[in-house]
């Protein structure tokens, strides 16, 4: 059994970084116990419907992490070498030495810090739709989210999910991606002069971590999801027909989760066109074979084809982020 004894940030966040051991699980058919989710825990629907998987309910969370936390104060001062004797691994060792721990069918038990960093996850693709099964939102959600959408569609062709993503990215990478009104409108002009081009009619969708000016955004037909959680506006954002928005782990899962073309908004000046739009297929990863990721000149991030190319932005060193701005990034 895996037991993953860490919360690595906000929803999407853990979403991204439970997602590599479940699809792992499923493959190799090893037990998974998240213990850390019971704040989210009532806003999915089918969170034991895969076998084997288990998402600790609140109670059930509590009664593990009071074992869990006994268990390590005991192992900690333990040796590895007496803990292996009893088939016990902790925290990320199985990792660094290739999942051989798990390979070993008499392992009974793996204790792991699941890491704040992105993995690339290549089983994703294979087991997406029982991800997207596992971490389908309540119906209540669901519902209401479904028909604010629908009653957009009857009006307007497309619907553009808008992303506006604040907060703490005010100081984060020093403000490179903290995108003031007038920048999302110029945005949302460029996109809408191209469907208008090609004859199609527009709504925007605007999620955001803060409260909007909404008179700002007057010029164009625009709606909001009047939530009662966040899971709403990530919803909703997986029924758009494209997303845009800025480097975020909320994005990306509504463009994985409902299938969404996403383009992530790089700097203040760049032009939007739709055929720069392209689906999540896991963190970072898009269906067109580019890899986003974060770049040090400028602050802006860069292209990577999956064979290593960097396309459009020129290479530079990779940024050394410390753990609280890795943590955000990948919010």
């Amino acid at each position: 059994m895996i037991v993953l004894n860490k919360h690595p940030g906000q929803l999407c966040n853990r979403l991204w970084a439970y997602v590599p051991y479940i699809t792992l699980s499923l493959k190799d058919n090893h037990k998974l116990l998240i213990l850390h989710f019971d704040e989210y825990y009532h806003q999915f629907e089918n969170l034991r419907v895969l076998p084997g998987i288990r998402i600790g309910e609140p109670y059930v969370v509590k009664k593990n992490h009071y074992w869990k936390w006994l268990f390590l104060h005991i192992a900690k001062p333990l040796p590895l070498r007496l803990l292996h004797y009893f088939n016990v691994y902790p925290d990320n060792e199985f990792w660094e030495q290739g999942h051989a721990a798990l390979a070993d069918r008499n392992t009974n038990i793996i204790f792991i810090r699941n890491r704040e960093n992105v993995r690339r996850n290549a089983l994703l693709p294979e087991y997406q739709e029982q991800i997207r099964q596992l971490f389908r939102p309540k119906q209540v959600y669901v519902e209401k989210v479904t028909q604010l959408v629908q009653e957009q569609r009857e009006k307007y062709d497309v619907v553009v999910g808008v992303h506006i993503r604040r907060s703490d990215y005010k100081r984060f990478l020093r403000g490179a991606y903290y995108f003031d009104d007038a920048t999302y409108c110029a945005y949302m002009a460029n996109l809408e002069l191209e469907l208008k081009e090609a004859g199609k009619s527009v709504v925007f969708l605007l999620c955001s971590d803060e409260p909007l000016q909404l008179a700002h955004f007057s010029q164009f037909n625009t709606f909001r999801i009047n939530r009662r959680a966040d899971i709403e506006d990530l919803y909703a954002l997986g029924l758009a027909d494209y997303i845009m928005g800025v480097p975020s782990a909320f994005s990306m899962w509504a463009s994985f989760y409902g299938k969404v073309p996403l383009r992530i908004l790089q700097h203040k000046k760049e032009k939007l066109h739709l055929h720069e739009f392209s689906v999540i297929v896991s963190q970072n990863e898009f269906e067109n074979g580019m890899r986003f990721r974060h770049r040090e000149k400028h602050y802006f991030p860069s292209w990577q084809r999956s064979t290593g190319a960097l396309e459009p932005l020129p290479t530079h060193a990779a940024f050394n982020h410390s753990e609280q701005d890795q943590q955000r990034m990948n919010t």
